[in-house]
């Protein structure tokens, strides 16, 4: 009740600007729900503008046109999600569903390919980085000509969760990160 009362204080006068701190807080379920609903209308109908300052990541990734990474009090990087994960992922990232495990003979056909730049698992999903969107068919036709079974594919948005880790990451990583966000502004 506090944190809804803390929402209906901030929005009484009707304010251009809104700075909502951790808003869903403490919230049921619903209450979340109305609240995610009230700041799309508040933004997008109404033409608001509002600073979300959240830990939930799932959240801003669902609010947020932009986001704003601070480390240690210092912005770090700023932009949509899909502009952030450009930024620090230069590839295509495609996610492709086999029936079963890749076989070795679909391992080898990957591993001949130069446009696949980076791969893993994840259960019967492959992971793979690719040059670009027009390397798609020949990876499909060098795992089927393998005897790979594929389900599906589907380009994989990196989720804002895997943008705020790459960028503060750990040592060099977090670095590196850092490094590529600085050059990217």
């Amino acid at each position: 009740m506090k944190q809804r009362l803390a929402i209906a204080r901030a929005l009484l006068h009707e304010p251009a600007l809104i700075f909502l701190d951790e808003p869903t807080a403490s919230l049921d379920p619903l209450a979340a729900r109305m609240v995610w609903e009230m700041i799309q209308e508040l933004s997008h109908r109404e033409g608001r503008t509002i600073f979300l300052c959240t830990h939930n990541l799932t959240e801003a990734q669902r609010l947020c046109d932009q986001v704003g990474v601070i480390d240690h009090g210092i912005l770090q990087a700023v932009g949509t999600p899909q502009e952030l994960a450009r930024q620090l992922w230069h590839g295509l990232w495609v996610e492709i569903d086999l029936h079963g495990e890749p076989s070795e003979q679909v391992n080898e056909a990957l591993q001949r390919l130069p446009i696949v730049r980076n791969r893993s698992m994840d259960h019967s999903k492959l992971l793979l980085e690719l040059d670009d969107e027009e390397s798609v068919p020949e990876v499909v036709a060098a795992i089927a000509g393998a005897g790979g079974r594929i389900y599906s594919v589907t380009p994989r948005e990196h989720t804002l969760e895997e943008i705020y880790f790459e960028i503060q990451g750990n040592g060099d990583r977090a670095d590196e990160g850092r490094r590529r966000m600085r050059g990217a502004r």
